[in-house]
Parts: structure tokens; sequence; C-alpha cells
């Protein structure tokens, strides 16, 4: 998860939803790559260190990067940029499997059962994303705007608000990140995804389609009341509750739990 500015307090009720549904079988490693603004620091990472103090979460482990700022800075924002940088990081680290979600996601379900995914995957599928739409239709953002010479996959785009990566060859696949954003500077309206879907496009066999319910939007064709990921972009959680409003629901659900019953 990438944090930047004033989504802290965002950040820190997914990461709830998380713990929420952990399991005492399963070991959990939260990496967090922050830009360290006062922000941040006082709304996110000190409570969330608040919480590593716990005796019950043993079997969690907390882990704070820096974002660094990187040459794409000036056609990216700091959080958008970085996704792309992750796989680079964290084989640094000796880490080559990893989820990366938005900060405005709520979990319903064991993280753990969405790593299971890793071994479905074939030796060439390097990452997996959820359709923008589930449709064979041409439709949504990905059919309506325009989009130059840029790519996407499927017939209505990648959604990577949440995504699976196994990317074997970092270097060479940083080496094409780097082309497609040469080659369409100006053009990637979407930042980070429009660069995944394109890179996608280009290279077919790296793609593995993660099911609709590990991304569910509201407008994502998904079945109302699945299990899985609700993801709440362009502000779906902060709008007014109405009835039958699941997303709205939950995520004020989990906002009134207090932080410290997770150290209990």
């Amino acid at each position: 998860m990438s944090i930047c500015g004033a989504n802290g307090p965002e950040a820190l009720i997914s990461v709830k939803s998380a713990l929420l549904h952990k399991s005492e079988q399963h070991k959990y490693e939260f990496h967090f790559f922050t830009d360290e603004s006062e922000g941040v620091n006082t709304e996110f990472i000190d409570k969330m260190l608040d919480v590593g103090k716990g005796e019950t979460v043993e079997n969690v482990a907390l882990v704070f990067h820096s974002i660094e700022i990187s040459k794409m800075q000036h056609l990216f924002k700091l959080c958008s940029a970085n996704r792309l940088l992750i796989p680079q990081k964290l084989s640094s680290i000796d880490i080559d499997e990893y989820i990366y979600v938005d900060t405005d996601v709520l979990w319903l379900e064991n993280p753990a059962n969405l790593i299971q995914e890793f071994s479905r995957f074939t030796s060439d599928q390097e990452i997996g994303l959820a359709y923008e739409i589930e449709s064979s239709e041409k439709i949504g953002y990905y059919n309506t705007q325009p989009h130059g010479d840029r790519k996407f996959y499927g017939p209505t785009g990648l959604n990577a608000g949440v995504g699976i990566y196994k990317i074997r060859d970092k270097m060479t696949t940083w080496e094409a990140f780097e082309k497609i954003i040469q080659e369409n500077e100006g053009n990637l309206r979407a930042g980070d995804q429009d660069v995944l879907n394109h890179y996608l496009a280009q290279h077919p066999l790296k793609y593995y389609k993660l099911a609709c319910h590990w991304n569910r939007r509201t407008d994502s064709g998904c079945v109302p009341g699945t299990q899985g990921i609700l993801h709440g972009n362009r502000g779906v959680f902060y709008g007014a509750l109405e009835p039958n409003d699941e997303y709205v629901l939950q995520w004020n659900l989990v906002k009134a739990l207090p932080f410290e019953g997770f150290q209990r």
C-alpha cells in the first residue's frame, strides 16, 4: 500500500478491515510506502505502531518504507508513480510475491485467501488484475475516453486498485514500463493503471485474470453481496448512506471499531 498526503485515516480503516479478518493460522506482513508527511506520520504510522505493540498480533509484521522521488513525478502523483517501483523495492528484500491494494479498499475476508491465487499462476503469468467492468461489451472508461496510441487489456481494460504481483525479471519489466511512459507521455490519464494496461496488452501471457469479487466496485459488474474486497474508488465510501448501501455501511462499521480492540 502507498500512502500519501491526506490518505492516512483512510489507509488506517483499510488495514483495520484486513486485521479484522486475519486468522491465527497465517502470518501477515504489511508493507507501507509513505511520503512521510506530517499527516501520514500522525494519522497512520504512529497509530499503526501502537497496534503493533499488542500481544495478540504476533503473526503480524509491519514494515515501513519511504517513497523516493522518481523521474516519473512530472507525469504521475507520488503514490501512483510508486506502484510501478514496488517490484524492484520488494525484490531487494527477497519478496517476489505480494498483494497491492489502494487505500480505499475494505477487506471482507481473510487476505490469506487472496494469496492462494498465486498457486494458480502459470510459469508465464506475473500480474493479476480484475477487469474494469466485468463485461464482454466494449463499455466503460477505456472505450469512451480518447486514448491515442495507448493500449488496454481485454474488452473493458483492467483496474489496478487491487493486484497480485509475481514479477520475475524486475529490470526488464521496469524498462518496459519506462518505454511505455516515454512513448505515451501526456496520454496516460489514469497514471500507473494505464501503464499496466498497456504493458499487459503487449504481453498478454503475463496477465492473470483476478476474479471480480477481489476488486468489487459500484460499476464493476460484480455479483452484489459477495465476499472479497470492496473498492470504494471515486469517494464511494464517503457518500450519503442510502438504504441497502453496502459500501457506505460496511465502511462506517469498520471505521467505528476502536483500534485499541486489535491489541487484545
